[in-house]
C-alpha cells in the first residue's frame, strides 16, 4: 500500500512539473479583422524570435500555448504597430480581451502578474501622455492670440506638474515592482520622442 502511494505521489510531482513549463494565451479580440493572425514573438538583445502564431477566429477568438524554462519578455503582435509587450513566466495562462487595433491597452487582461502590471502602467502613462497633448491643443488654439506669453507660462506649469506626477507613479512603481522585470520596462518609458519619464 506504501509503495503504492509513493509512486503516487511521484507521478504526481512528475505531472505537475511537466504542467508548470506550459503556458497559455488566450483572447477575444474585439472588431477583428477577417483572415488576420497574431504572432508571439520572444524579445532577445538582438532580435525577435518569432515563437508562434494563431489564426484569429470571426469571433476574434485566439489561442497559443508555448513550453519555457525562465521568465522573459514576448510581444503578442498584429503586425509591428499593434502589439503588446508580456512578461511570461512558466505556467501562466493569459486571458486578454482587446480592441484589434490596439493590443497595448487590453480592456482585460488576467493570469500574468507581470503582464497585468505592465498593462496598468501603460494605462497611467497613457493618460498622462493625453494630458500632454491637450496642452498642445491648447497652445495650437491660442497660437495668435496677444497673451500668448501667459497662455506659454500657464501650459509649461501645467506640463510641469503632468512630469512630476508620473515621474511620481513611475518611482513608487518600480520601487513597489524591484524584483519584478516590469521594473526594467518602467525606468525606459517616454513621455514624448527623447523626455524619459
Amino acid at each position: 500500500m506504501a509503495r503504492k502511494i509513493l509512486i503516487f505521489i511521484a507521478a504526481a510531482i512528475i505531472l505537475s512539473g511537466c504542467k508548470s513549463h506550459v503556458t497559455e494565451i488566450s483572447g477575444t479580440l474585439m472588431k477583428p479583422v477577417a483572415g488576420s493572425y497574431v504572432y508571439l514573438e520572444e524579445l532577445h538583445p538582438e532580435e525577435l524570435k518569432r515563437i508562434d502564431s494563431a489564426a484569429v477566429s470571426p469571433a476574434g477568438d485566439f489561442s497559443l500555448r508555448l513550453e519555457m524554462d525562465q521568465p522573459s519578455f514576448y510581444l503578442l503582435k498584429i503586425n509591428d504597430n499593434n502589439f503588446l509587450t508580456m512578461i511570461l513566466e512558466p505556467g501562466d495562462k493569459v486571458k486578454m480581451n482587446s480592441f484589434y487595433d490596439s493590443l497595448s491597452y487590453p480592456a482585460s487582461l488576467t493570469g500574468s502578474k507581470g503582464t497585468e502590471l505592465m498593462a496598468e502602467y501603460n494605462q497611467a502613462l497613457r493618460k498622462s501622455i493625453k494630458k500632454f497633448s491637450s496642452l498642445n491643443s491648447i497652445y495650437m488654439e491660442n497660437i495668435n492670440n496677444p497673451d500668448l506669453p501667459k497662455v506659454v507660462e500657464s501650459l509649461d506649469s501645467m506640463a510641469q506638474s503632468y512630469l512630476s506626477e508620473i515621474n511620481t507613479y513611475t518611482k513608487n512603481y518600480i520601487d513597489e515592482n524591484l524584483t519584478s522585470l516590469v521594473s526594467l520596462v518602467a525606468l525606459y518609458q517616454q513621455i514624448a520622442p527623447s523626455v524619459y519619464v
